[in-house]
């Protein structure tokens, strides 16, 4: 087995995910799509062993058991390799997302180092051909580690891309630490095994195929209306591709929305989107994350968005047959082919169904941005239509 290296540089580094509003109404559960649905694209070779997060890095090992003294320093040694190197992989440019790795502490908290995002070419066989800058954290008030627990190297979900299909190379993972001594010993830990065993959600493969690379060109921005839909513009391998788009709460992880296509044969770019509201047609204000996966689930970039409602919205309202009296919204008759101007609200507008004498109730359909949480009250979150049938 052969190997071409990166080796990466060790920064501090800490973030705060954005959270979304907790005074919200409770409504009912949202029904997630099947995931088997076709994809419409020619599905590529995407790695045999399968991975919750494809393409991304997830490695455990045992973290130090002695304590680093106050004043010492804790470094990281992280490399990622070309397994088997093949003649055609030589030259494909791996791009590396943001690392993390996470030293939980005994008394409660966590130690961390972090890689910036790097990139490196494959040209050459064997670990020792690494180019190693060692950086250190050094703790001023010491770490004692919580032994009961792993250290984990992760690229938070975040795939490790490269400019070439899948298939074309096979990538490995490695890492290790080392405690520096303020009175100049040195503890190293070893490096930890590359395998092609998942051990979900403590660990996914640490070979695995790179993700064929995409940038984000440009997008509708880091704001947008409830109800719109969300675009970002792809560059890099897109042609004949098929891209899903999946939108979050990043408070919860829950995913509320999603949407794919396929990008045209021989495009050099893609526009892809996703409705900003939830799969029942509602959507609070907040932040959500917008993420951006392939064929093979791999995510190839997370984008933050702040959803807000419209000043206004317009419901219009339909009634069959039309002779069938009026609706009352939040108070107010509407008869068939009404517009009613309202606020987008996060609380249901009252509404009361009308009779109509002679023919029974057999139903209703809502469109757009609205959503019933009862028989009585209609959630408006944009613009929307509904309506309702009798026989």
């Amino acid at each position: 087995m052969y190997w071409a290296v990166l080796g990466v540089a060790v920064v501090s580094f800490a973030a705060v995910a954005g959270v979304l509003p907790t005074s919200l109404p409770s409504l009912p559960p949202v029904v997630v799509p099947p995931s088997n649905a076709s994809t419409g694209a020619h599905q590529p070779a995407c790695y045999p062993y399968g991975s919750p997060t494809p393409s991304a890095v997830l490695v455990p090992i045992a973290p130090p058991t002695q304590p680093l003294a106050a004043g010492g320093a804790l470094s990281v040694q992280f490399e990622i390799g070309a397994m088997s190197y093949p003649a055609a992989a030589r030259g494909v440019v791996i791009d590396v997302p943001s690392a993390f790795a996470n030293f939980p502490q005994a008394a409660g908290g966590t130690a961390q180092v972090y890689f910036s995002p790097s990139n490196f070419s494959v040209t050459g066989a064997g670990w020792t051909n690494a180019y190693v800058s060692n950086r250190s954290v050094v703790e001023s008030s010491g770490v004692r580690f919580a032994t009961n627990r792993s250290a984990v190297l992760s690229t938070e979900k975040i795939a490790v891309e490269g400019n070439a299909p899948y298939g074309a190379v096979t990538l490995a993972v490695r890492w290790h630490w080392a405690l520096n001594q303020p009175n100049g010993s040195t503890v190293t830990g070893p490096w930890s095994v590359p395998t092609n065993t998942s051990q979900w959600p403590s660990s996914i493969p640490s070979e695995f195929y790179p993700a064929p690379s995409v940038t984000v060109l440009s997008s509708s921005g880091p704001s947008q209306w409830i109800g719109a839909n969300y675009s970002a513009r792809l560059g890099g391998i897109v042609s004949a591709r098929y891209f899903f788009l999946e939108l979050e709460s990043p408070a919860t992880g829950k995913v509320v929305q999603d949407h794919g296509q396929t990008a045209p044969n021989g495009a050099s770019n893609v526009t892809v989107s996703v409705p900003l509201l939830n799969y029942n047609r509602y959507l609070y204000p907040g932040t959500y994350l917008v993420h951006i996966h392939d064929v093979c689930g791999a995510l190839l970039a997370s984008v933050a968005v702040n959803a807000s409602y419209t000043p206004w919205a317009t419901v219009q309202v339909h009634l069959q047959p039309s002779s069938c009296g009026k609706v009352t919204f939040n108070g107010t008759g509407y008869g068939n082919g009404s517009t009613i101007t309202t606020r987008p609200s996060s609380t249901p507008y009252s509404f009361t169904l009308p009779g109509c004498p002679g023919h029974a109730f057999t139903g209703w359909q809502f469109s757009g941005g609205l959503f019933p949480t009862s028989s009585h009250r209609l959630l408006v979150s944009s613009n929307g239509s509904f309506v309702i049938s009798y026989a």
